[in-house]
């Protein structure tokens, strides 16, 4: 459901741009990484697996609690919930918001699960 409130969802609209980047351009990108393994085969140890493996996943788990964080900021910026994850703090005069949250990122989600 956060995907679907990010900006290129709700403000550029489904056009060529969409169209032609889901079907050439994703698919692309996607699998020229397994295209050049084909051709220049690497050996890995179980370690290496298992690393590539951990960052893959810490890439994701931080990229669905942004997006989260995003989305719930969007559909109420005054809940608590959303508010928790802002600092503020005055800079020559002017009041500047910092977002700093990954660890109320993971009580968050474990909440709404």
């Amino acid at each position: 459901e956060a995907i679907l409130t990010t900006m290129d969802i709700t403000t550029d609209g489904f056009g060529f741009m969409l169209a032609f980047g889901d079907l050439v351009w994703v698919p692309f990108t996607y699998t020229l990484q397994a295209r050049y393994l084909v051709d220049h085969p690497v050996e890995m140890s179980y370690p290496q697996i298992a690393l590539i493996l951990a960052v893959e996943v810490i890439g994701f788990i931080l990229f669905r609690c942004a997006n989260s964080q995003k989305d719930n900021f969007r559909r109420d910026p005054n809940s608590p919930s959303s508010r928790s994850h802002l600092l503020t703090t005055v800079m020559e005069d002017s009041l500047t918001m910092s977002l700093f949250a990954f660890a109320d990122c993971r009580t968050e989600d474990t909440a709404n699960s």
